[in-house]
């Protein structure tokens, strides 16, 4: 068994609601407690625990326990304000915690806000030393990973140019360039999936494939659930700041997703919306066929809620699916199927059941939604609903890495020797297919 190399003891973090200056302590004593406090620190002693906590107390951390092994990736997963960044912030060293304890063995880096430490006034190669000290790398690590942080970059042609000139993509990716050449034996990352563009995103979610491969230890933030799913191999679930569940990825992730209600969405409410209000949307609920989450290879469906000014007659109902990269994945109407119906209550469920096994590839997904009668949009609603396609347990796509895609295609594949290969070139191939 791997030794831990993070070791969490009734970590708790508390903030005061407020001016900071309404504190119950004068200067004096602020700073004797925080002397006393950093001594602790450095005698490995855990602080006493904090006073009575008052109305003004907020705690984003509170008492939690866990520990991380060599070689782990775990994905810390949650609402936002669970508590998530704060213990990356406490584990990073960037902030110290109020009450408890946590333990790092080894080398650090901490990859929590892409561009933190850069300069407009100095160009990218100025900016690649300055970063790279501020992540801990040496002057003689940075000089021998210089070229390959460039190339990586990407903006060879622009390196001695001030970065104040440079877009804002640029400066991420450069950025991100610098990190990712950092050789740490645990990573810390906070949603980093969250910034730039598709093409960041891909090398990132690439980099961190990487560093995973290479047995070392990441923490790791994000919202995006189908990166957690590849990436990870283990998962806490952290809300109002205390773990609630951890396990693997495909055990702790459908209850997260359950508690963010994303899959079932009241848009009664939704002020965002256009139309002649002949006919209103008021919810809808994206699931597999068995109430659970959507996966690859099982049937789904979506369900929605309507009210009408005009009973028995005939509507239809406009689903378009997107993604940030992609604004029409796919798009479906009541008119498309075979089965249209023709008589619609004042009031009722709309429920489309897709049969077919989903290829949507795992990632987070939007629903526009749109009410017409007779050619009229009576209700359309952008972004009606989200929802997250999860890889499951299938046996189809037996490995899916990190390669970009939008919908998979379930295929087999045959080798047939040419006319013209050799009789033990064919014996060979035969071989070769009969072991896989």
């Amino acid at each position: 068994m791997q030794p831990v190399v993070i070791d969490i003891q009734n970590l708790s973090k508390r903030y005061k609601l407020g001016s900071e200056f309404q504190l119950d302590q004068t200067l004096p004593e602020m700073i004797s407690n925080k002397a006393k406090h950093l001594l602790n620190r450095v005698r490995g002693k855990a602080p006493k625990a904090a006073s009575q906590s008052t109305d003004r107390d907020f705690y984003a951390l509170n008492k939690i326990n866990f520990q991380v092994r060599r070689g782990e990736v775990v994905g810390l997963i949650g609402h936002n304000g669970a508590g998530k960044s704060t213990l990356l912030k406490i584990l990073s060293e960037i902030t110290d915690p109020t009450d408890g304890v946590a333990k790092i063995r080894g080398r650090v880096a901490s990859l929590l806000e892409v561009g933190t430490g850069f300069h407009p006034e100095l160009t990218g190669r100025e900016n690649i030393y300055l970063n790279g000290s501020i992540l801990g790398m040496t002057r003689k690590e940075i000089t021998a990973k210089f070229d390959d942080i460039v190339a990586y970059s990407g903006i060879e042609k622009f390196i001695d140019t001030p970065v104040k000139r440079y877009s804002s993509g640029m400066s991420v990716r450069l950025a991100f360039s610098v990190a990712a050449h950092l050789d740490p034996e645990i990573m810390i990352v906070d949603e980093v999936l969250a910034v730039g563009d598709a093409e960041f995103q891909h090398r990132c979610l690439g980099r961190m494939q990487e560093v995973a491969d290479s047995g070392r230890t990441v923490l790791f933030v994000s919202h995006n659930m189908a990166a957690v799913q590849t990436l990870c191999t283990r998962a806490i679930l952290l809300e109002n700041g205390q773990v609630t569940a951890d396990g693997a990825p495909d055990e702790i992730i459908p209850l997260y997703l359950n508690a963010k209600g994303r899959h079932d969405t009241d848009i009664s409410q939704r002020e965002d919306r256009t139309g002649s209000a002949e006919a209103k949307l008021t919810r809808c609920a994206i699931t597999a066929t068995d109430g659970q989450d959507v996966e690859v290879g099982k049937p789904w469906q979506i369900a929605v809620d309507y009210q009408t000014t005009h009973p028995d007659q005939k509507h239809e109902i406009g689903f378009c699916i997107s993604t940030g990269s992609n604004p029409r994945v796919s798009f479906l109407s009541t008119n498309m199927l075979s089965n249209e119906p023709t008589q619609w209550p004042k009031s009722a469920t709309v429920t489309i059941t897709h049969d077919e096994p989903c290829r949507l590839w795992p990632g987070t997904y939007s629903i526009d939604i749109a009410i017409h009668y007779q050619g009229r949009i009576c209700d359309y609603v952008k972004d009606a609903v989200r929802f997250d396609v999860v890889l499951g347990n299938q046996e189809t796509f037996k490995s899916m890495g990190r390669r970009p895609a939008t919908v998979l295609f379930p295929a087999s594949v045959a080798i047939q020797p040419s006319n013209n290969t050799s009789q033990a070139e064919a014996i060979e191939i035969k071989q070769l297919e009969q072991a896989a």
